[in-house]
């Protein structure tokens, strides 16, 4: 089964490798009245991130975004989605059919008729693609909680369907008496108790398959147990401070090859919505095929009214509907606009969130260090973050002056839009009901504010070196045996200075972690011809990975040879692996 991709944002302060990813630059003259070479001048002459953010938000009065369509409820649209839907169905494409289907199903209102007939729909669609007890969960929730919505005459039909459906997963010559105390008690139960009946023929999963089944996650677990002061990281790993090296990672103990070193939790997930808005969960992000839409906006869809409930009370409460009224760039990169916007409305949830806990979690340690004359060396006064050290959340998110020149202009631009979306939305905390309008001013403020900061760190990360596990968790593990004491992170050094060839090589050599993404054994982010391209563009590698040869590449070629050492690439591979993270 193809996973769900998704951007993560991580709760740990060890992980980050300093290789900056960016895009959305392609067509970013067409969207702004000032061109992009202007804007980044502009910015370029400011000093403090108090100018830039007077400057950004000078933006809004002077740039004119794009139009989105967006959508709300609607029975009209549904039946039309439906209708699409019947003609797929009829000409024999039964999987597009199962897409508008469930299109119409999100876009349905909540108990209307359109939503019944989408749901049973989406029955027809599984039993002829042979699911069975797919096709079987959607005639339950029509004939026992849409009896009123869905049309009388039409029933019959379903219960015809549930028959045969019982028939394919019981065993051959079963009696009739079998059949129907099956048939009739499956509406007498629940559906996780019909799936485990003892009639019921179990079938091995077919991941590749559309399935109800839901499937129990290999456990990550770190070798060793875990360690006390990182808690994300084993406790074969220790945290080490000298004056020449600063502070660094070491072996605790002999580590062997596959251990697992870090299991880090996503503090906030979003689905690449183009993609998988209408087969995964947007809360957890696993596939389901009965999808319990929001009864109040056609963006979002969940597993059941647990997940659902979950998403509420973290930042769904604040963003129901909000696609409709956040005006998007079509180029803008949506998914981590959303990200972003969970993250923040999760800190500042009432329920509290996980970043909420996070941050109550180093708040807590800031004070005990604050209050210890004797506090670790390489870490400062202010908490667990080691100023001089480049890899932590920390140093991106408080120096932003730093960052390179290119880095700057798209942060700028993103920002921009971030600050005009929040901006424009009069009824951004709608569910809030407890807020006064100058409380959610504030809260408007303190959003774009973080924005900015967060904005940064989602650009920041490769992700090669995680294996992303029903994007619930990412481990990190070694493909080498270490002996006791030896060195496993980076020492500090003149980062920004140091060439980015130099500091690739020094990754990969230490630790084992051979990361073999385009982004990182290519220099195209320091060649200013190139600043102009999309990051999509420049996974097609210009410049040759053996001789380093500057290429002209067609992004619709799939192989590509160098001119002089004849090294061949194979671009379909590169792209799958890009997209896959």
């Amino acid at each position: 089964m193809a996973k769900a991709s998704a951007v993560s944002v991580s709760s740990s302060n060890e992980v980050d490798y300093g290789f900056c990813h960016f895009d959305g630059m392609q067509h970013v003259s067409k969207e702004l009245k000032w061109t992009s070479d202007s804007l980044y001048k502009k910015l370029s002459t400011l000093q403090t991130p108090e100018e830039k953010f007077k400057f950004l938000f000078s933006l809004l009065e002077q740039v004119k975004f794009p139009a989105r369509i967006t959508y709300s409820k609607s029975e009209k649209a549904s039946l039309q989605l439906r209708k699409k839907g019947n003609n797929y169905y009829v000409s024999g494409d039964k999987k597009t059919a199962l897409e508008y289907y469930t299109m119409s199903l999100c876009m349905a209102p909540d108990r209307s008729k359109v939503q019944a007939m989408a749901v049973a729909n989406k029955s027809a669609c599984f039993y002829d693609m042979d699911h069975p007890r797919a096709s079987a969960t959607h005639i339950k929730i029509v004939l026992t909680c849409m009896q009123d919505e869905y049309p009388q005459e039409l029933t019959k039909k379903l219960y015809i369907r549930m028959e045969s459906i019982i028939n394919k997963l019981l065993p051959r010559d079963t009696p009739e008496f079998i059949v129907m105390s099956v048939l009739c008690g499956f509406f007498e139960c629940g559906t996780a108790q019909f799936r485990n009946s003892p009639f019921i023929i179990q079938p091995i999963l077919d991941f590749g398959a559309f399935s109800t089944e839901s499937f129990t996650q290999i456990p990550i677990v770190v070798a060793h147990g875990r360690n006390t002061k990182i808690p994300a990281m084993s406790s074969a790993v220790r945290l080490q401070y000298s004056e020449t090296l600063g502070r660094h990672l070491v072996a605790g103990r002999n580590i062997e090859a596959g251990d697992v070193l870090m299991r880090d939790t996503m503090l906030s997930m979003a689905l690449y919505t183009e993609k998988y808005e209408w087969s995964h969960c947007s809360h957890c992000l696993r596939f389901v095929s009965q999808l319990v839409p929001c009864p109040f906006c056609p963006h979002e869809s969940f597993c059941d009214e647990v997940c659902r409930q979950a998403a509420e009370e973290k930042y769904h409460w604040a963003l129901c509907n909000s696609r409709a009224a956040l005006n998007f760039g079509t180029n803008l990169s949506h998914t981590k606009m959303m990200l972003a916007l969970r993250l923040l409305v999760s800190f500042l949830s009432k329920h509290r969130g996980a970043l909420y806990e996070f941050m109550l979690e180093v708040s807590k340690y800031e004070s005990e260090i604050a209050g210890n004359k004797n506090y670790v060396q390489g870490v400062n006064k202010n908490g667990v973050y080691d100023q001089n050290d480049f890899r932590t959340v920390y140093f991106m998110y408080s120096k932003p002056d730093l960052l390179s020149e290119d880095m700057k202009k798209s942060l700028a631009i993103n920002c921009a839009y971030a600050i005009e979306a929040i901006s424009q939305s009069d009824d951004f905390f709608h569910m809030e009901v407890n807020l006064t309008p100058a409380k959610k001013a504030e809260l408007k403020i303190f959003l774009t504010s973080l924005l900015y900061r967060i904005l940064v760190g989602l650009e920041w990360n490769c992700f090669e070196v995680f294996e992303h596990l029903s994007y619930v968790a990412r481990k990190l593990d070694v493909d080498e045996p270490f002996i006791l004491k030896t060195q496993l992170t980076i020492p500090y050094f003149d980062y920004w200075s140091t060439p980015r060839e130099t500091k690739a090589q020094l990754f990969r050599e230490l630790g084992g972690f051979q990361c073999t993404c385009v982004a990182c054994k290519s220099s195209w982010d320091t060649d200013v011809t190139q600043s102009s391209l999309s990051f999509s563009d420049l996974t097609l590698s210009p410049r040759c990975a053996s001789c380093k040869q500057s290429k002209q590449v067609r992004p619709d070629k799939d192989i590509m040879r160098c001119g002089k050492c004849k090294l061949v690439v194979e671009v379909n591979k590169i792209r799958a692996r890009v997209q896959t993270y």
